[in-house]
């Protein structure tokens, strides 16, 4: 019954028509799949593949906006640097030779886009892949974002980002944590912090890091709650983290809509608010130990997610600040969940597979004959207007949800084999 159940699933999310309003973060994994296949194939890759997912998911559950229109791929090519192949696929998967950069250290590429030539309304399309960085290089992703095309008329006057997308890179050879374990929800599955939001020591009872050098919140400690994290980077804090880059969170956007005074600090009437006054910030980053309440949390304090590092064993969630970032950019933003949605693991305000994954991995608060029989009785439902409230708006639908669906079909043969 089970298995039967799980197909019709697949069928269904496979088949489901695309969202009609809000912005939908449609991640494209055409270049990978030319190239090293990071993102697909094997258990690990697939696993990658739901951590991102999970990220664009949740960013496509909490921008409310249903006024971009459908636009052509105006910039056709991305470009990629710092890496240390000499020669990789294009997205047509014939052999391309890099350029040797300044530096001898590594080898630049422009990468004309052939595989789409349009995205449609309300849709963002994000080109992710992941290569070798080179030895001097001391980013472990890259983001960028187009900053050419615009969606609706407030874009095209200049009063908000909007475009048809961006790139993500990703470092292979670093050491990533991909696991959904415990869940993407702060509140619900990811115990406890401290009472004393300035404590003097970082104590060991609740589940959040508290850095005794810089006295900040530096995020969730996986560490406790999944060993396998142990010393590694958290592949769903940083795709969350550059996919806010891609929606227009760079170097070059920051004095344009966000605004910064002498000092290089954000001036940005949502940011000001949240903080309570300027913003420390250093380009398209806020500045390291910047904190902030996590967003849709119970008062849960955490380093930002744009803060310009992160800590091994550990991930940082959208902060109260870096929506108002968003806000700023032009991006309308709920503003949180209040009441829990049955079967709902990731908190995103949908009921679906990536939901499925969070049950999969133990990040369901129930048994898991319980957990599961939640989910399935609740599958597709999505939570009220007044739930998620962002100017009346409710939570829509996260995109990218037929590789999940694929997901669950994999799964639902491994039981049988089991």
């Amino acid at each position: 019954m089970i298995r039967r159940f799980l197909m019709l699933v697949v069928a269904g999310v496979a088949l489901a028509p695309g969202r009609a309003s809000a912005i939908d973060i449609v991640l494209d994994y055409t270049l990978d799949e030319q190239n090293w296949n990071w993102f697909s194939g094997t258990a690990a890759g697939l696993e990658r593949r739901a951590a991102l997912d999970a990220a664009a998911g949740f960013l496509s559950a909490i921008l409310t906006d249903d006024d971009w229109d459908a636009v052509a791929i105006d910039s056709t090519a991305i470009g990629l640097y710092d890496l240390f192949q000499s020669s990789i696929n294009g997205f047509d998967g014939l052999p391309v030779s890099g350029t040797a950069e300044s530096d001898g250290a590594g080898y630049s590429y422009n990468l004309p886009i052939s595989n789409r030539s349009t995205v449609g309304a309300n849709e963002f399309v994000v080109y992710v892949t992941a290569f070798a960085f080179d030895n001097r290089s001391t980013a472990h992703a890259k983001a960028s974002a187009n900053g050419a095309a615009r969606r609706n008329a407030a874009g095209a006057a200049g009063a908000e980002f909007s475009t048809w997308g961006g790139d993500v890179l990703f470092d292979l050879s670093d050491t990533w944590y991909a696991g959904q374990n415990p869940g993407i929800d702060p509140t619900d599955n990811y115990g406890v912090q401290d009472p004393d939001k300035t404590p003097a020591s970082d104590i060991t009872t609740d589940n959040w890091d508290f850095s005794t050098s810089s006295f900040t919140w530096k995020g969730y400690d996986l560490e406790k709650s999944d060993p396998a994290a142990d010393g590694r980077l958290d592949l769903y804090a940083t795709a969350l983290h550059e996919l806010v880059h891609t929606l227009g969170m760079t170097t070059a956007n920051v004095p344009i809509y966000i605004g910064t005074n002498a000092q290089g600090e954000l001036i940005g009437e949502n940011v000001t608010a949240v903080y309570g006054g300027p913003v420390p910030a250093s380009g398209g980053h806020v500045a390291q130990n910047v904190e902030s309440v996590v967003w849709g949390s119970d008062g849960i304090v955490s380093e930002a997610l744009l803060d310009p590092n992160s800590l091994r064993g550990v991930r940082k969630y959208l902060t109260e600040l870096d929506a108002a970032l968003l806000r700023d950019l032009g991006y309308t933003v709920a503003t949180g969940f209040a009441t829990p949605l049955p079967g709902d693991y990731n908190d995103d305000g949908l009921v679906d597979a990536a939901d499925y994954t969070v049950w999969r991995d133990g990040g369901s608060p129930d048994d898991s004959v319980k957990g599961y029989n939640v989910w399935a009785s609740n599958y597709g439902a999505s939570a009220p207007a007044s739930r998620a409230s962002a100017e009346g708006s409710a939570v829509p639908e996260p995109g990218a949800i037929v590789l999940l669906g694929s997901l669950l079909a994999l799964t639902a043969l491994e039981r049988r084999g089991r």
